[in-house]
């Protein structure tokens, strides 16, 4: 269903073949020009015991059948639309612009889901979304060129360094760049999906938003 979402908004882009494999608990997606597969043995459910010993503890409540197509979608779109390296504010629009395809192409799905977040861990950024946004500018975080920088807001991890560690999630910089980019949306109703993927200036998609938390 969420491939037949993707061929209508985007009918120009190759529907990918769909496969499966077992990676030995390793590479979840991989994608090649016209195929994407998933590792099936890295969704056998929370409660696989084996997960206990190899796996992150806050992976494992997304190694589940129902996470499964999420994560094969999400891969298709990150190999079709890569990222563009640059500043902290680009990849996080670029993650929030892939996060806002996922709520198109499942539309029945909570967005907490689609970020990998547990409800409690969602409520907690909305509530201190503000917060969040105003210490990232004081620090003159968005503009920042550092790997680490990025990969501290936007990759997972148990939490996310600089906030609380008992109960900010990890990929901070994910949920304000999908916050960005469904405000974008909503203020420039004209625009259809394959206009936001084609607007590569961050900064321009920022504005135009009118992003004020």
């Amino acid at each position: 269903t969420a491939l037949a979402y993707y061929q209508y908004y985007f009918p120009k882009n190759e529907v990918p073949a769909l496969s499966f494999h077992v990676s030995g608990y390793n590479q979840s997606i991989v994608t090649v020009p016209d195929r994407v597969s998933a590792s099936i043995d890295n969704y056998l459910g929370t409660d696989f015991k084996a997960y206990q010993q190899i796996a992150y503890a806050y992976d494992i409540p997304y190694m589940t059948p129902r996470h499964l197509p999420i994560d094969m979608l999400l891969g298709w779109l990150t190999s079709e639309f890569p990222d563009t390296n640059g500043r902290l504010l680009e990849s996080m629009v670029y993650h929030g612009k892939i996060m806002y395809l996922l709520q198109v192409f499942f539309p029945n799905e909570e967005i907490s889901e689609l970020l990998s977040y547990t409800p409690a861990q969602l409520d907690w950024c909305m509530r201190y979304e503000a917060n969040i946004w105003a210490l990232m500018v004081e620090k003159r975080e968005l503009y920042s060129t550092d790997w680490r920088t990025i990969t501290r807001y936007t990759q997972p991890a148990p939490f996310t360094n600089g906030l609380s560690q008992e109960d900010s999630p990890g990929r901070i910089g994910v949920f304000l760049g999908w916050r960005i980019v469904s405000a974008y949306m909503e203020r420039n109703t004209q625009l259809t999906l394959q206009d936001l993927m084609n607007e590569t200036d961050a900064q321009k998609i920022l504005q135009l938003s009118g992003y004020r938390p």
